[in-house]
């Protein structure tokens, strides 16, 4: 019974994390990337490319932290399944723990199966935290690569006027923030997916 009332308000949790999932957002930033590789492209194909190039550790990191956080969501809802049974079985048989005295020895099992909840939450946090750093420190060498790159073309090659170079950066800039909510979405629908 613990197990099952588990898996179903965790059911009823995931289904709320998609319903909260704005499509109509996504379809949007969708659209928003689409526009800004067309203008980029036409201020400079040759960072267009530069760009595209530095998304692949961006998207192979979002890969990757997707399967790992899947994994470990699932071990906890695993976790807190036996923990729910634990606590569900002990009120169902409330007469029989009473009449045995098993009182603490129900209390300690509760209480160790809570404290492995909480390491694996803490390590879920800590592994979602050097997720999100790796993630802007790509993101911020992404910038300062492309902004090398156009001061070269604009300096050295004469290929770009600073106002272009400036109007890339806001390109890339619209790009950037549009694939951040897109893998926002993403991430939530794996989590939200693991039974």
């Amino acid at each position: 019974i613990g197990d099952l009332t588990s898996k179903m308000q965790h059911d009823l949790q995931s289904l709320k994390n998609l319903s909260i999932m704005d499509l109509a957002q996504v379809c949007k930033k969708l659209f928003t990337m689409g526009w800004s590789v067309i203008f980029m492209l036409q201020l400079s194909p040759r960072l267009v490319v530069i760009l595209l190039i530095l998304m692949i550790p961006r998207v192979g990191l979002m890969w990757v932290g997707k399967d790992y956080v899947r994994t470990l969501q699932r071990s906890m809802g695993k976790m807190r399944s036996e923990n729910n049974s634990i606590a569900t079985e002990a009120f169902m048989n409330i007469r029989t723990v009473k009449a045995f005295s098993t009182e603490k020895k129900e209390f300690h099992k509760f209480s160790r199966k809570l404290e492995e909840i909480a390491e694996k939450d803490a390590s879920l946090a800590r592994k979602d935290l050097m997720h999100t750093m790796a993630n802007n420190l790509l993101k911020t060498l992404m910038f300062a690569v492309i902004a090398l790159q156009g001061a070269y073309l604009v300096l050295d090659v004469k290929q770009f006027t600073p106002f272009q170079l400036s109007k890339f950066i806001a390109y890339t800039r619209e790009f950037s923030m549009a694939i951040l909510t897109i893998e926002g979405n993403v991430k939530k629908i794996f989590t939200s997916l693991v039974y």
